[in-house]
């Protein structure tokens, strides 16, 4: 069921969860900052940019793996799924649309408004998750996998759930040291993950 092919794509997929992190962490942007000077704000777009570019190419690998017999046979896997899926992907989609501006690093083109000050979410899907996209995330790839569990979906929700829970403690820790206090009485009222008190 799993052959050489398979170790290659796992292989591309942890390769790809760790520069996507390694990029984003503190002391590599703060590195950057110091020797690219005022063009330092375009780095998030550029982030975006080849974070984007290198999925893509991910992707189009990933896909390219034949539908073999898949690993789950009883059909109720499948309407599971297919809820997951939905579910997950409205999830997705309310919260790129919110944070797109912010996430994309599209901003850079517009001026910041004195409002524009990083502040500390905690409405909407923030009143029940205190990281609804990563929630999202997870639930839309595990629902694509209940639908058709391939091998390949398999290893890439092995990967992704194992970056989505590491990715959320190592924000976590920023959250505390940009927010202190306000983030801590948050996080003892809202679960980290699922919106019920089952906390990662």
């Amino acid at each position: 069921m799993f052959t050489p092919d398979h170790g290659l794509l796992l292989l591309c997929w942890i390769l790809y969860c760790a520069l996507h992190s390694a990029l984003a962490v503190s002391s590599w942007k703060h590195w950057v900052e110091q020797h690219t000077g005022p063009a330092f704000k375009y780095y998030r777009i550029i982030y975006s940019i080849f974070a984007t570019v290198s999925l893509t190419a991910l992707l189009w690998y990933h896909f390219s793996f034949p539908a073999t017999q898949q690993l789950l046979h009883a059909k109720w896997f499948n309407y599971v799924g297919i809820v997951f899926g939905i579910v997950g992907g409205f999830v997705m989609a309310i919260c790129i649309r919110k944070y797109f501006f912010n996430l994309s690093g599209i901003d850079v083109f517009y001026k910041k408004k004195i409002s524009d000050v990083p502040k500390l979410e905690m409405n909407g899907l923030h009143k029940f998750t205190r990281h609804p996209l990563y929630l999202g995330t997870l639930l839309f790839s595990w629902g694509v996998f209940l639908i058709w569990s391939y091998p390949q979906h398999l290893i890439a929700n092995a990967v992704l759930t194992v970056y989505v829970l590491m990715a959320i403690r190592w924000e976590e820790k920023k959250l505390v040291r940009e927010f202190g206090n306000e983030y801590r009485e948050y996080a003892s009222k809202v679960p980290r993950l699922f919106p019920w008190k089952l906390n990662m």
